[in-house]
C-alpha cells in the first residue's frame, strides 16, 4: 500500500498525468478495501469486497475538509506554477470624517 502512495505521479505537465493519477487513485481504493476486509475477518465481520469499495461511512464534515483542501492545493499550486493569479480586489476607505459620522450614528 505504501509503494502505490509512493509512486503517484508528480509531473503535472507531463500529458499522462490524469490518467497515471486515477491508475494510482483506484488502486489505492482497491488496496484499502483489501486492508479493511482482512481487518474485518479478523473481529469475525462479513463484508464483501464490494460493499466496502462503495459503502463506506465516510462523515460529511471528513468529506468537506478533504474537498476544500484539495481547492486550496489545487489553487496554490497553480499560483507557485504561474499558471494561476491571485485575485485582488481595491477597496477605498471612508475618510477620517466618514468615520467619526459613522460613529456618531452608532
Amino acid at each position: 500500500m505504501l509503494d502505490n502512495y509512493s509512486n503517484y505521479p508528480k509531473d503535472s505537465k507531463d500529458p499522462t498525468f490524469q490518467s497515471k493519477l486515477d491508475t494510482c487513485v483506484n488502486e489505492s481504493h482497491n488496496l484499502l478495501a483489501d486492508l479493511l476486509l482482512e481487518m474485518g475477518k479478523s473481529l469475525n465481520y462479513n463484508f464483501d469486497k464490494v460493499y466496502l469499495k462503495r459503502n463506506v461511512y465516510a462523515p460529511k464534515g471528513h468529506a468537506d475538509i478533504i474537498y476544500e483542501q484539495e481547492i486550496i492545493r489545487r489553487s496554490l499550486v497553480g499560483v507557485f506554477l504561474n499558471q494561476l493569479a491571485i485575485p485582488i480586489r481595491i477597496v477605498e476607505s471612508k475618510s477620517g470624517e466618514e468615520k467619526r459620522e459613522d460613529n456618531k450614528k452608532a
